[in-house]
């Protein structure tokens, strides 16, 4: 397993995280990490839990179902490491919003 892992980092692949989350509407977070990695599986892959790198693009995060004219502000982020490890934080913050037609007759 782990030489397949080297092999696919040598050719520039790396995970796809995709998913939906069901929540109540109260305050909360959620978290996408590294944190469960095996010390031992990052030392073999990495040569160090120090050089795990946490690159990434996010294609889309939305709250609800799509609808026009609606921006996502984290929609197509990129941030990319370049020799080293680090720590990405988003802070964004969500409202409820509803809309009705009216009749203008």
């Amino acid at each position: 397993m782990i030489k397949s892992v080297k092999q696919a980092l040598g050719n520039g692949e790396g995970c796809r995280v995709y998913g939906m989350l069901d929540v109540q509407r109260v305050a909360g977070n959620f978290h996408i990490s590294v944190h469960g990695l095996n010390i031992f599986v990052a030392e073999k892959i990495f040569e160090g839990s120090n050089h795990v790198n946490v690159s990434h693009v996010i294609h889309e995060l939305s709250f609800g179902p799509k609808y026009p004219g609606i921006h996502n502000p984290l929609d197509e982020t990129s941030r990319i490491l370049h020799d080293t490890s680090g720590t990405f934080k988003y802070y964004i913050k969500v409202g409820c919003h509803s809309s009705s037609l009216l009749n203008l007759q």
